[in-house]
C-alpha cells in the first residue's frame, strides 16, 4: 500500500446538501429524509465542505482553509472532529472515496449513508454481495425483480420458471428479447443478466 492509499480523505457525507445564508448560518439538508440541521459556522467551514464534495486529502484541506482564513491546525482538527461526530463529513481511505465516487454501486452506497448506524454503508453493500435469493417465476413481476436484484448487487440469484419466452412477454418483461423467443425463460433471463456482468 503506497502513501497515497494510506492517507485520510475528507468527503462530504453523500446525500447531504450544504447551504449558507448571509447571517453566517450553515444549513445541512439530508436529501433522502428532507431533514435540515442549522449550524453557526465561519465561512471557511463552507469552503471546506465544498472542497470535500468528491473527496480531498486531509492535509490539502488544511492548506486550503488555513491559507485563506488563518485557521490553526488545532482549530481545524477540532472542527473536523465536530463535523465527523455530526455525520456531515467522513474520514475515508482513497479506496473508499473511489468506491463511492466511481463504483458501480456508488449511488446506493450514498443512500446507505443515511441509514448506517454503528456500521459503514459498505457493510450493507457487502451483505447484498454475499446474499443469495431464489426467485420463483420470471413473468411480469419476477423478471423485473430479478433485474433489480441483480443490478443492486445481490451475489447469487437462483431462477425458477418452467415457461418459455413468448412474443407477449416482450412488452412487459425486460429480460427477454425477440431473438430469444422459444427459449426457456431461465436460460434467456440468465443470458440477459450475464450480459450486465451479473453473476447468476
Amino acid at each position: 500500500m503506497n502513501s497515497v492509499e494510506r492517507k485520510r480523505f475528507l468527503r462530504l457525507k453523500p446525500g447531504l446538501g450544504i447551504g449558507r445564508d448571509g447571517q453566517g448560518l450553515l444549513y445541512a439538508t439530508y436529501f433522502v429524509t428532507g431533514k435540515t440541521r442549522v449550524y453557526e459556522a465561519p465561512a471557511w467551514v463552507k469552503r471546506l465542505l465544498a472542497a470535500s464534495v468528491r473527496g480531498i486529502p486531509e492535509e490539502k484541506a488544511l492548506e486550503l482553509v488555513g491559507g485563506e482564513a488563518g485557521v490553526s491546525p488545532k482549530e481545524f482538527e477540532g472542527v473536523l472532529d465536530y463535523l465527523y461526530r455530526e455525520g456531515i463529513i467522513l474520514r475515508l481511505t482513497l479506496a473508499e472515496v473511489r468506491r463511492i465516487n466511481r463504483g458501480r454501486y456508488g449511488r446506493q452506497i450514498e443512500y446507505f449513508y443515511e441509514f448506517a448506524s454503528g456500521s459503514t454503508p459498505f457493510t450493507y453493500q457487502d451483505r447484498l454481495a454475499s446474499s443469495s435469493v431464489v426467485l420463483l417465476g420470471l413473468g411480469g413481476v419476477g423478471a423485473w425483480i430479478a433485474l433489480l436484484l441483480a443490478l443492486t448487487g445481490v451475489g447469487s440469484l437462483t431462477l425458477v420458471d418452467g415457461g418459455t419466452v413468448r412474443e407477449s412477454n416482450l412488452s412487459r418483461q425486460p429480460l427477454y428479447r425477440e431473438d430469444q423467443l422459444g427459449l426457456r425463460k431461465v436460460e434467456a433471463a440468465r443470458e440477459s443478466l450475464l450480459s450486465l456482468s451479473i453473476r447468476v
